[in-house]
């Protein structure tokens, strides 16, 4: 399956200091536990990159409107003021 995205086009992200630092935000603001860091990195790679759609089937932790507004705190906490999200 994964050489089958990478031929079709999809893009291997790295893990860099940028969404390591990302990580950190959401591991301080507690929006999950500890033990789901994989699924913050996972958000937050995809924030750095800035990419237009996130496909998941994680609805325990990422496809949940009350944890996408709580990620969203963290990645641009003036957004109700209508800031633009992180670049």
């Amino acid at each position: 399956m994964h050489a089958e995205l990478i031929d079709g086009g999809a893009e291997l992200l790295a893990v860099s200091t940028e969404s390591m630092g990302l990580l950190n935000k959401y591991l301080e603001n507690k929006i999950l536990g500890p033990r789901f860091q994989n699924d913050m990195l996972h958000i937050a790679l995809a924030t750095i990159a800035n990419v237009d759609v996130l496909v998941s089937w994680n609805f325990r932790h990422i496809v949940r409107l009350d944890k996408i507004r709580l990620f969203n705190s963290v990645t641009n906490p003036d957004a109700h003021r209508g800031a633009h999200r992180l670049q």
